[in-house]
């Protein structure tokens, strides 16, 4: 028979718990949760200036495309699947929470498909196909989109991905258009490592 005192009730927790009213603080604690299980996610800022905050997001994710078509070893997962089958399903789990929490979030979203290629190449391009049927009008999730196929060792993928994404680019509203430098940089890196006389 199971000892009552050994169940923890959420009365006995209840006046630890914290209540988070922005938006914003909740998707961020729910982030930096994953880096706790050992998820490297890219960095993120503080600055409230958003076109500086772009900025270096994008030039991170630059940084870490680099890394991977160069065969270079990076710090996001290590380049190496989560070893741990049970540590892997649960954190698949905890971004499909957080993919339902935060359905907008592009953040969640090219990180779920980031981690998913070293899990699983079939899922991740299913999670892809997924991702950018619900916002096709996001260029860093063409971006991560790329990434999986790169990851898949599909570069001629990679490629048609970025040319659709790049012949979309004027029908964008202009928001949307402030994370191009991040496809033509990386398409262009793509086709360097690829062919480096013809680049």
């Amino acid at each position: 028979m199971r000892d009552p005192r050994g169940v923890v009730l959420f009365a006995d927790r209840q006046d630890l718990l914290v209540g988070f009213a922005c938006e914003d603080v909740r998707h961020e604690l729910c982030l930096r949760f994953l880096e706790f299980l050992d998820a490297r996610l890219p960095q993120r800022f503080s600055s409230n200036d958003e076109y500086p905050q772009q900025r270096m997001q994008a030039m991170e994710e630059v940084d870490e495309f680099l890394a991977i078509v160069s065969t270079k070893r990076h710090s996001w997962e290590r380049e190496q699947p989560v070893a741990n089958r049970a540590r892997a399903d649960f954190m698949r789990r905890v971004f499909g929470q957080l993919s339902t929490a935060f359905p907008r979030s592009a953040d969640v979203a090219k990180n779920f498909m980031w981690f998913e290629s070293l899990q699983n190449a079939t899922a991740a391009r299913k999670l892809s196909r997924a991702v950018m049927k619900e916002n096709s009008s996001d260029l860093r999730l063409w971006h991560a989109t790329a990434l999986v196929e790169v990851r898949r060792g599909k570069p001629d993928e990679a490629r048609k991905i970025f040319s659709t994404a790049l012949s979309a680019l004027p029908s964008l509203p202009a928001e949307a258009q402030t994370s191009a430098p991040l496809l033509y940089r990386a398409y262009a890196e793509l086709e360097r490592r690829a062919n480096p006389q013809a680049a």
